[in-house]
């Protein structure tokens, strides 16, 4: 699909994380970054920093302008002169930065990704400086927001932006259920699949001939996404069919208590762990694969199951979430309830022991993905948003001013 002609306009894109190897938002920023480029947009981005003063530039992979910012929550009428310094400080330099950013892209959309204290300044800014404001939702930042303070938060976010989208139906019903006033401003956009993986399915010569890892769970080391349970279906596989390869790629704060409970249940020997990996060893270690499992408690929209079955990989994955939505249940891979060690074993066991069906559900699910989750589809898809929160701007900024 070919993506509709780029306004003449700049974004901005503004997110906790970037590229690298942190997560799924810093991919999809990334992915979503360079495909604007490719059509023609001027896209910068901020990317938010724990702590500075001054603005760290550098440039990204495409070529695009990264500014490193810290902008903290807003202390100027609270706290220690030091923090109510450090915090006028901070602003000013964002005030200036985005000004810089917008005169030279010509933008005028600011693109907010995922949830982060120092927004509710940054949208005032943007709104101060005549950007239309665009505000994605990629799951645990609204899963996440069980406490009151939290939702307040995210609540007067909702309200601020132009535009929403949530890379899910189901997070976005639960968005509207909590903020029903964000219907009429809310879309859905998924997550793409990346474009180093799209460029990697195009390219047969990745592939070996004989994949050497059986199971591969590809995502941060945290409770919600379920490393312990897949541990625990691990010990039920290797009980039934014997020696089987489990390689888990990333870092959190279970990793010690996982690799203590693999030893504990036995399984150590058949269970790898690789901590941190760069984008170009997770395409490997995908490749290497026979089967995906993402045995996820909550969701949005995991990247790795779009990145695992554009590059023909099946999925065992939990029916949690945005999930059903990008894996279909025995079309491109197995569906199970979460929190059921069993029942992942199952669907595990029934994979690995049936080629045909790992062959079938990973030819389906790369057809899938690149016709649904291109970088193309959904970067045309964003450039729709943007025109939609450029025309609702002036509507936002009357509620803004009203709620006040």
């Amino acid at each position: 699909m070919s993506v509709s002609p780029a306004p003449a306009r700049g974004v901005l894109t503004i997110t906790p994380w970037y590229g690298g190897v942190d997560g799924g938002v810093g991919v999809a920023t990334e992915t979503i970054s360079h495909t604007l480029l490719r059509t023609g947009s001027r896209c910068a981005v901020i990317e938010l920093k724990r702590d500075a003063l001054v603005p760290r530039v550098r440039r990204g992979r495409a070529g695009e302008l990264i500014v490193g910012l810290c902008l903290r929550a807003d202390t100027s009428l609270t706290g220690p002169i030091r923090a109510r310094v450090g915090y006028r400080v901070r602003r000013a330099t964002a005030v200036g930065g985005i000004a810089l950013l917008k005169a030279r892209l010509d933008a005028r959309v600011a693109h907010f990704h995922y949830v982060n204290d120092s927004y509710v300044t940054l949208f005032d800014i943007c709104r101060r400086l005549g950007l239309a404001t665009v505000l994605t939702l990629h799951g645990t930042d609204v899963n996440g927001a069980a406490d009151g303070q939290s939702w307040t938060r995210l609540d007067r976010l909702l309200r601020a932006a132009d535009a929403v989208t949530a890379v899910s139906a189901a997070l976005c019903r639960t968005i509207v259920e909590r903020s029903p006033e964000t219907a009429d401003k809310m879309a859905v956009v998924p997550n793409s699949v990346s474009v180093d993986v799209a460029a990697a399915a195009a390219d047969a010569s990745g592939y070996p001939a004989e994949p050497t890892i059986d199971l591969l769970f590809l995502g941060n080391l945290r409770a919600v996404k379920g490393p312990d349970i897949l541990l625990e279906a691990m010990r039920l596989v290797s009980a039934r069919i014997g020696k089987v390869s489990l390689t888990i790629a990333g870092t959190g704060p279970l990793r010690d208590q996982l690799v203590q409970r693999s030893r504990q249940i036995g399984i150590d020997r058949l269970v790898t762990f690789r901590g941190r990996v760069s984008r170009d060893e997770a395409v490997a270690l995908l490749r290497r694969s026979r089967i995906v499992v993402i045995p996820s408690r909550a969701e949005g929209a995991p990247l790795v199951a779009l990145e695992a079955q554009m590059l023909g990989v099946p999925v065992v994955a939990t029916n949690v979430g945005g999930i059903p939505e990008s894996v279909t249940q025995e079309g491109s891979g197995i569906l199970c309830p979460p929190d059921d060690p069993s029942a992942l074993a199952c669907a595990i066991v029934r994979l690995l022991g049936d080629e045909t069906l790992r062959r079938r559900l990973g030819a389906e699910g790369r057809r899938r993905a690149a016709t649904l989750f291109s970088p193309e589809r959904i970067a045309s898809r964003y450039l729709e948003v943007y025109e939609q929160a450029i025309a609702r701007q002036g509507v936002s900024s009357r509620l803004v001013a009203a709620a006040r």
